[in-house]
């Protein structure tokens, strides 16, 4: 696993994949699957497209690019899980808090499974919400994925390092450049370590993005760079 994660880091770092090319990959990914799993996984990632069409990633790329590399990122992580369910929700993992999509339509079209593993992967906030709010909303969704386990902690670090890895692609001038100071701490604070306790490949490959940020300048939002 640690050899097959680090190649397609290393191919996402370097790639500039469009939603097209992304879609390709995960069909390709669902090959292996009975025909019945196939076409379910194949059909969720249609649906998924139209659901976070004209939505935005912080450096302005199509949003469906993070699900689809989020599906791609857990099958190189996985250990035991079912690998179509693991794709189900590494595609749907945004869609509730995201797109308005609730755990019921989840349930009845996906199963049950998914739809728990989606649902603790959901964290909606709400208008006004205070940064203190957001920081317990955040660690109570990290406890629960946690004690969870299984594809759905596998699918929450898979979401974290897409996340972490994307943030090479950010300018001064991309919409979420402020926010970086803070997701910097959080790194340190809440992903790393969690990703020390269950998943060590994943813990380097993260402490590496967060050295990156500091090389060009980034600090935490405590002041910190080292």
């Amino acid at each position: 696993m640690p050899s097959e994660l680090a190649g397609l880091l290393d191919g996402l770092r370097r790639e500039n994949g469009t939603p097209e090319s992304y879609a390709r990959r995960v069909a390709r990914t669902a090959r292996s699957l009975p025909p019945g799993p196939r076409r379910l996984v194949d059909g969720c990632d249609e649906s998924v497209a139209r659901l976070h069409a004209g939505q935005k990633r912080g450096d302005g790329a199509p949003y469906v690019i993070h699900p689809r590399r989020v599906a791609l990122i857990a099958t190189a992580l996985r250990h035991r899980e079912d690998l179509a369910d693991l794709l189900l929700v590494a595609l749907l993992h945004d869609v509730v808090e995201d797109c308005g999509v609730s755990p019921h339509e989840i349930r009845a079209r996906y199963g049950p499974r998914v739809s728990r593993a989606v649902s603790l992967l959901s964290s909606p906030g709400h208008p006004g919400e205070t940064p203190g709010e957001q920081k317990r909303r955040k660690e109570n969704k990290a406890r629960k994925v946690e004690a969870e386990g299984g594809l759905t902690l596998t699918v929450h670090m898979s979401d974290i390092l897409d996340n972490v890895v994307s943030w090479r692609r950010l300018v001064p001038s991309s919409p979420a450049w402020h926010k970086l100071p803070r997701w910097l701490r959080q790194a340190d604070d809440w992903y790393i370590p969690l990703a020390e306790r269950h998943f060590p490949a994943v813990a380097a490959e993260l402490r590496q993005e967060v050295d990156f940020e500091r090389s060009r300048g980034i600090t935490d939002d405590h002041g910190n760079r080292s």
